[in-house]
């Protein structure tokens, strides 16, 4: 007879390995009621255990369901930036590729495809370089030439940035052309504007400069006049020798060289130079007072340039020195207009740290507040008469900040009118 099981043996029953021996019918409902009260303990347990599974696979299932969820929301909203990504590149005005790592166009814009004349359906796998053609213009390494549509020859910037994956390496590459032909015609426009600009500059100062030539020639003149005097004497009280001949005819033709001299700086001064080279700041400012101080002198004006130390720039001196002298003449003109008592125009050149700095500073009593603001604009004047052009202090600013890459400024002092002129030094 088998053996009676108990309540604490169920974890060991295996139902297929139960068998029961055949035994009397009492005996035989024992053994089955007992066995349903092992089923129904089991049973609860098997319950218990099928809810708990349940509730982790409803868990699992709403875990899933949010991820579906949400990746359907990623793959949407991906979707929703794709469509606006094409839509934005295409509205650009400019033409933009992109392309794959090995070099192949993965497409172009609307605006690429117009500028060339292309089928989108023909730009998908076709190499760099393979859909149009580029030719260097200048020194400038994104500057380029290429024909458009109509066959036009076309200035363009082309600019490239690579793009990479999540593991930072790269995928592609996208590039843009920018049509500068107009803004490249304007750039040349205004150069050729600018250089007619120094022209007249120049011309107006050459005017100015025929007086200043004069007063340079006055006392060598007079001098050659007493030369001529003093022959006329000695000839007439007969002691006009060949040593009195021979000193007379060295000093009038030393007197005759200083004068040409005069006239060789004033056409060096005007000649245009097309190389840039160093120079040295004290001795533009030192060249061109050597021009005006016959022209200072006779205006009563005294000049103070004890405080000018050697610096070197680098640019065009003839370019550098009519900043110079249009300054300088600017002061001169207000100190005789005012006719200031003590006139006196006072220089400073020096160096801080990698800037070479040039002050002029006169004691006419300074600018006024409303044409401050106007004083570097083309053709204001404030001069009477038509006296001035108005076009010296714009050219001194584009001379010194566009061709020079420095800066100038100016204001009041105590005294009058500062202007400073700040450029890099020479390498």
């Amino acid at each position: 007879m088998a053996r009676v099981m108990e309540k604490d043996d169920k974890e060991l029953i295996n139902l297929d390995s139960v068998r029961i021996e055949p035994t009397d019918l009492e005996a035989a409902e024992g053994q089955y009621e007992r066995l349903l009260e092992v089923f129904e303990e089991v049973k609860g347990d098997i319950e218990t255990l099928v809810t708990e599974e349940n509730r982790h696979l409803h868990q699992v299932n709403e875990e899933l369901r949010r991820e579906v969820e949400e990746r359907r929301r990623l793959e949407n909203r991906l979707q929703d930036e794709l469509e606006f990504l094409e839509v934005f590149i295409d509205a650009v005005p400019m033409p933009v590729g992109f392309t794959d790592g090995a070099g192949r166009y993965l497409g172009v814009n609307d605006s690429f495809l117009d500028f060339f004349a292309l089928d989108r359906t023909l730009v998908s796998g076709q190499p760099w370089g393979s859909l149009y053609q580029l030719q260097p213009v200048s020194d400038a390494e994104t500057e380029f030439e290429t024909r458009n549509a109509k066959g036009e020859l076309r200035t363009v910037l082309r600019y490239e940035a690579d793009y990479n994956d999540s593991r930072n390496e790269k995928k592609g590459c996208v590039e843009v052309l920018a049509d500068i032909t107009q803004l490249r015609q304007l750039r040349l426009y205004q150069q050729e504007q600018e250089q007619l600009l120094i022209q007249q500059s120049k011309m107006a100062a050459m005017g100015e400069m025929i007086g200043n030539i004069s007063h340079q020639w006055r006392q060598p003149l007079e001098a050659l006049c007493d030369v001529i005097d003093e022959i006329k004497g000695l000839h007439k009280g007969g002691d006009l020798d060949r040593a009195a001949i021979g000193t007379m005819i060295e000093k009038g033709t030393w007197l005759t060289s200083r004068m040409s001299d005069t006239i060789d700086e004033f056409r060096n001064f005007f000649r245009p130079r097309k190389e840039k080279s160093v120079f040295s700041v004290q001795g533009v400012v030192e060249d061109t007072l050597e021009l005006l101080n016959a022209a200072l002198a006779s205006s009563g004006i005294r000049v103070n340039n004890t405080a000018c130390e050697a610096v070197d720039i680098t640019g065009y001196k003839n370019e550098f020195s009519q900043v110079v002298l249009n300054i300088l003449h600017n002061a001169k003109d207000v100190l005789e207009e005012r006719r200031t008592t003590s006139g006196e125009i006072t220089i400073r050149c020096y160096r801080n740290n990698q800037t070479a700095v040039l002050a002029i500073e006169d004691n006419a009593g300074g600018i006024d507040d409303t044409v401050m603001p106007h004083i570097y604009d083309p053709y204001f004047t404030t001069k009477q008469n038509l006296a001035g052009t108005g076009i010296g202090l714009y050219m001194a600013k584009t001379i010194v900040e566009t061709n020079m890459h420095g800066r100038i400024r100016a204001e009041n002092t105590a005294q009058g009118a500062l202007f400073t002129i700040e450029v890099p030094v020479a390498d």
